[in-house]
């Protein structure tokens, strides 16, 4: 799950990863491909900046993948646009 939903919000908004799978380890990709554990694993939030798509899984040796989550932002024209939070 991301702590921001998918849609529009201000730049420089703060957006954190986190899997319901204890102990899996979360990557993802920026260019709309399908993550695998060959792509960038998540340590950080993310600050957006510029429209953004996020596309994550949860991977965990022993267990079933995690379905892959997508989460798209805007960067809002004004400041009433933007999600609260």
């Amino acid at each position: 799950t991301a702590s921001v939903e998918s849609g529009a919000v201000e730049s420089g908004q703060s957006v954190a990863l986190s899997c319901a799978n204890a102990g899996a380890s979360i990557y993802y990709t920026l260019d709309g491909s399908t993550p695998t554990d060959e792509d960038s694993l998540y340590s950080t939030e993310f600050e957006i900046t510029e429209d953004t798509t996020i596309k994550a899984i949860g991977i965990k040796s022993g267990c079933t993948n995690s379905a892959v989550a997508t989460f798209s932002y805007t960067i809002a024209e004004d400041n009433e646009e933007a999600n609260d939070g």
